[in-house]
Order: C-alpha cells, then structure tokens, then sequence
C-alpha cells in the first residue's frame, strides 16, 4: 500500500518542458548614412626638378680671364651677374677695325653721291633747261653708288658682329639660379660652342606627377580639361624630413605631352614659385607627396572602403533587424572612403564590419559607429 501510494505521488508531479536557449543574434557595426559635404583630394607623388635648366655655352673663343667665385657646384648666383669673362682684347681691335671700314664706306658713298650731283649740274648746263632727257645711268654714276652701298651696308654689319662677338666675351646668368655643374678655370683656353658650365634656376620649380587618366576629371588641367591660359588646381607639395613635415603651395600648369605606354599614366607638372625662399628648400631632384585639390561635393554619403563589396553593393540593416543587400553607384573611390552618389538612403544602418557569412534577411543585432570624423 505504501509504494503503491508512493509511485501515484510520483506519477501527479507536473512534466518540466525543456527548451534550447536561443542562440545570440551576431553583432556588426553600423554607421547611420547622412549627407554631406566632402572635397576632392587627387593623391600622387612626384619629383622635383628645376623650370629652367641651361648649359652655359662659349659664343667666342679665347683665353679665360674671369671666373667667378659663384661658379662652383651649389654655387647661387643672380640674375645678370657676370660669370665668365673671356679676354676681349683680340675682339676690341675687330670693332676697332670695323669702325674703320664703316667710315671708309660712308666716306665713299658721299664722294659719289656729290659727283653724281655734279654730273646731273652739268648734263643739264649741257643740254638745256628745255630738255626733258633724263641723264644716263653711267653718267650719273648709279651702278658705282650701288656697290658703294652695299660696301657700306656690309661694314655696318661686319660692325654689328664684331660688337655682337666683343659683348659675348662676357657670360652673364640669364636666371637667378644655382650651379649644377662647371667646367672652367681662369687661364683655360676656350673653343666657340664649348660648355662651360650648366645652370638652372631656383626661382621657379616643378614637380612632374604620374596620374591615372581616370583622376583628371576631378582635376582643372590646362590644355586637357580646360583651355590653354586658364588657372589649373591648386596643389600642396609636401615633403617629410626626419620628423617634420614640410608643405608648398603650388598649381596644375599643364600636362605632359604623351601617355606613358608602361603605365598608361598622365603626367600632370605642379608649378611652385619661391622653392628655394624657406628652409629647407624645395630642391631639385626630391621625391615629395603632392595633394591636388579637386572640387567640392555635395549631397554625397560617404562610406569606408571596407564597407563596399564587389560590383558596388553594401549591407544595410532595415528596421527589422535584418540584412539587406543593396545596390549603390559610387562617384568616387579614395583610399579610405566611398563617395556614394545614391542607393543608400539618409538614416539607413550601412554595415561597416562584415560578418564571414552573411545573407539576405539575416537577423542581427546592431552597434552604432560614430563616422563623423
């Protein structure tokens, strides 16, 4: 009885239902899509190298007898400033003598020109003042005057060389500039067309940049995207030295002439004006990073990089909670975000951090990121 009892105790006790405990939903970062302003940046990295560069070549020859102190590699030197003077003695005789030939030559022409007068005096003494015959050409000495002439003309021009030849015995700078490399010493004899020395100038400077020929659309380039004389981008030329980095000012002046055929890149030239008026100075041969500034975007979204997937989608969360895959035409790509011209409307969840395996109508739970920065 009593076991019998025990076991109908037993068999009323209510059955306790057990249930798997629901699995977390997974977590994925969101940012909330909002529109907003954001400026064009084209990226690149060039090198610097001088606007004028020349080779300071001997029009004369002789023996050197000036060299000056600024002719040194490095060397600064101003615009106009002497610096080879060649010995100009042998050249002060040839004007010297060229003078004379001119006054020869003048003093000829005005011999024949009173005769040839004269003569006219006498033809018409001779004939009458009722005679309307002109006098012959030999009379009046024409074909005398005309080589005489011509004389004249050919010492003014030998006059003309030979101050011409006396002046280039002094080579000035045509360009504030520096000194790459030289070749001259006083005392040194020099051959007409030899190079003395090659300079270029520190007044203005250029940084040749590689682009892509996609990045010019956002780029005012004259002689490619606007007309020949028009203002290009402004540009910074930065360059890091230890620890500091250092920045230019500069502008978009044109572009090179041919595609590059390895890379099928644009060359684009950065003018800076001043390279060499801080320190340290923007000088030639540097490899420095150049920002071109494109235009102003507005009503644009902006997304990370890592939030857009192939062919231009992103995940979206609705507000079901769940995962929407959605479609977007993206304006532009950088390097650390997505400009998204539309697909994605203001106030939507956009993933940020993709899960490994996500799919369409997948619920999940969401963390704001804050992307305003």
């Amino acid at each position: 009885m009593g076991l019998m009892g025990f076991m109908k105790l037993s068999s009323g006790k209510p059955k306790i239902k057990r249930t798997r405990p629901k699995k977390p939903l997974p977590v994925v970062e969101v940012m909330i899509a909002k529109k907003s302003r954001h400026q064009v940046i084209v990226r690149g990295y060039g090198n610097v190298r001088a606007a004028e560069i020349i080779r300071l070549v001997s029009e004369v020859a002789g023996k050197v007898i000036y060299v000056s102190p600024s002719l040194v590699e490095g060397g600064s030197f101003d615009r106009d400033e002497l610096l080879v003077k060649i010995d100009p003695a042998h050249y002060q005789v040839a004007v010297t003598l060229a003078r004379a030939k001119v006054k020869e030559a003048e003093s000829k022409v005005a011999i024949l020109e009173a005769e040839a007068r004269q003569a006219r005096e006498e033809w018409k003494l001779t004939r009458g003042d009722t005679i309307e015959e002109l006098p012959p050409p030999l009379v009046l000495k024409e074909p005398q005057l005309m080589a005489a002439r011509a004389a004249l003309k050919a010492a003014r021009a030998q006059l003309e060389k030979a101050l011409l030849d006396l002046e280039r015995t002094e080579l000035r700078a045509p360009f504030k500039g520096m000194v790459k490399e030289e070749d001259v010493g006083i005392g040194q004899y020099v051959a007409k067309g030899q190079t003395l020395a090659t300079l270029y100038g520190t007044e203005i400077a250029e940084v040749v940049v590689p682009l892509e020929r996609e990045e010019l659309r956002w780029l005012k380039v004259p002689g490619f995207t606007i007309p020949h004389k028009a203002k290009g981008s402004k540009a910074f030329v930065r360059v890091r030295i230890g620890k500091d980095v250092f920045s230019w000012e500069g502008w978009i002046a044109r572009a090179g002439a041919q595609v590059d055929e390895k890379t099928r890149e644009v060359r684009v030239i950065v003018i800076v004006n001043g390279p060499y008026q801080h320190v340290p100075p923007l000088i030639s041969g540097l490899f420095v990073g150049v920002e071109l500034m494109g235009p102003e975007l507005s009503g644009i979204i902006r997304v990370p990089r890592c939030a857009l997937l192939p062919n231009d989608k992103v995940w979206v969360v609705d507000n079901a909670g769940l995962l929407r895959l959605k479609d977007v035409k993206v304006s532009r790509l950088e390097a650390k975000w997505a400009l998204v011209e539309r697909g994605i409307e203001v106030g939507q969840r956009v993933v940020i951090s993709p899960l490994k395996v996500m799919t369409q109508g997948m619920e999940v739970r969401t963390r704001i990121r804050d992307m305003s920065t």
